[in-house]
């Protein structure tokens, strides 16, 4: 009995040391999101998301042009009328249940240009210990927060609420 359980827990090891998932992608269904012209609706939160980073411009089948890189500060001074950079919960709201490469709805992936997907979040983050200001920066590649010094350059997505 006790060299059947050894070898299966011998078994179970072999298959985490192997990075075998047994979790599955849920990334939110295309049938969540409404779109319209530069934007997309996200039905589930009452959100409206521009479909493109500050700098480029909706070509009609995605995202063209150059999308602009900004400070954290700079990116919350452009945010204008009732567009403003997402918290990180709102950019999590796109992210699915442990999907990674891309985190988030493939079409919507693909149209922000899908290679580099980091955006700078609304929600700021103090670093204590070493005295820093810093922000957080969503990786929609990843669906995770990561945080960096505020006069680090990265890409901005906006957001509103409702329609």
């Amino acid at each position: 009995m006790s060299v059947r359980i050894s070898i299966a827990l011998s078994a179970l090891l072999l298959l985490a040391q192997s990075g075998v998932s047994w979790a599955t992608c849920k990334r939110p269904p295309d049938e969540r999101y409404e779109f319209h012209g530069d934007t997309f609706y996200d039905k589930g939160t009452d959100l409206t998301w521009k479909r493109c980073p500050i700098g480029q411009f909706w070509t009609g089948r995605n995202c063209g042009g150059d999308a602009q890189r900004m400070t954290w500060t700079h990116a919350n001074q452009v945010s204008h009328g009732d567009w403003r950079l997402p918290t990180n919960g709102e950019f999590m709201s796109l992210v699915g249940y442990d999907c990674e490469d891309p985190a988030i709805n493939v079409k919507i992936a693909n149209e922000l240009g899908y290679v580099d997907l980091e955006y700078w979040s609304g929600t700021p983050y103090e670093d204590l210990i070493a005295g820093k200001e810093a922000a957080n920066y969503i990786s929609l590649h990843r669906g995770k927060i990561y945080n960096y010094t505020r006069r680090m350059e990265m890409k901005v997505l906006l957001v509103r609420s409702g329609r």
